[in-house]
């Protein structure tokens, strides 16, 4: 008599974990599929010149940007940093 009360537990053990590998399963394929759509509406461009807003398109300089950046990060070495940009550029 022990035997059937021990296999319905197992039994009711195995549908639980086969209900939650299915939900984990629906789950990641549910998440591959939008992530793949919203790949399709977004282009990431490695160093753009240009970035279009609205109705605006605004001009990028990296260069300047990534100076003024390192300035307020650190301003005792601004000399060496312009005379290297400076001998980059030229």
């Amino acid at each position: 008599m022990l035997n059937k009360f021990r296999k319905r537990a197992q039994v009711g053990d195995t549908l639980t974990w086969f209900v939650a590998t299915l939900i984990i399963v629906i789950l990641l394929i549910v998440f591959v599929y939008v992530a793949s759509a919203l790949a399709g509406t977004k282009k990431v461009v490695k160093y753009a010149s240009s970035i279009d807003f609205d109705d605006e398109k605004v001009e990028l300089n990296w260069i300047g940007n990534k100076t003024e950046f390192a300035f307020e990060i650190n301003f005792e070495n601004k000399n060496f940093i312009e005379a290297w940009i400076n001998e980059k550029e030229s």
